[in-house]
């Protein structure tokens, strides 16, 4: 399958929202309230010019079929949403290993991600994608893994 990544911008703040809001997300989020457009318009116009912050949208046959989002703090962070008219269709490690590359291209920092321990679809998808669990964590007070992939271990 033939995956396009690409820089987001001030266009797809609508499509992100969207994602953002979307129940199935919102219940794997560490944050499962659900988002005002005022609020993520802020957000996403900071983040979307943001140094330290990375969002790609995927496409396939062009259709988007989700969103990949690293956050760098002590460590970088990837987050990211499959399309729901995509779903359990295989995309999700796919993106993860595409998004992983592309971010490699200029990086070498170690990818983290953070993900509930009862979703467990997520953690089979990010093993999937050659992350490996490397603890679990509590984060807000939610039970989770800790997950990590190598720029040298792809």
């Amino acid at each position: 399958m033939e995956l396009i990544i690409r820089k987001a911008d001030i266009k797809d703040a609508l499509y992100l929202f969207e994602l953002a809001n979307d129940t199935e997300t919102r219940k794997n989020s560490f944050s499962p309230e659900l988002i005002y457009w005022e609020d993520h318009i802020k957000w996403f116009t900071q983040k979307v010019n943001a140094l330290d912050s990375l969002i790609y949208i995927v496409t396939h046959k062009e259709k988007n079929i989700g969103v990949i989002r690293f956050e760098r703090n002590e460590e970088v962070i990837i987050s990211i949403t499959v399309d729901p008219n995509f779903r359990c269709m295989g995309f999700g490690s796919l993106m993860i290993e595409k998004g992983c590359n592309e971010f490699w291209i200029t990086n070498d920092d170690d990818v983290i991600a953070y993900v509930k321990s009862s979703n467990r679809a997520s953690i089979k998808v990010f093993i999937k994608a050659k992350f490996k669990i490397t603890k679990q964590v509590d984060v807000n007070n939610i039970l989770c893994y800790k997950l990590t992939a190598s720029k040298h271990e792809k």
